[in-house]
């Protein structure tokens, strides 16, 4: 995430934007991760949909990505 400042000096935070589709034809922890995300929080144009998130964080919690594993807890907790 790159922060710099605008005309004004204020702060201003460039949000890294993924594409969905790209992410769907790899098959690595990081793109699970950022498709759950992006369905479980509604981010990068995803649509809220708590099973499909659900889906990706168990696929990257099978391949054994932490941050998949955290977030499938804390779904399933909440």
């Amino acid at each position: 995430m790159k922060k710099v400042k605008d005309k004004k000096g204020e702060l201003v935070v460039n949000i890294i934007k993924f594409d969905l589709k790209q992410l769907q034809n790899r098959q690595d922890g990081f793109a699970y991760y950022i498709l759950g995300r992006s369905y479980d929080l509604e981010e990068n144009g995803a649509i809220q949909d708590y099973n499909i998130a659900l889906y990706y964080y168990k696929k990257g919690n099978e391949i054994g990505y932490p941050l998949c594993t955290y977030s499938l807890g804390i779904s399933l907790i909440f």
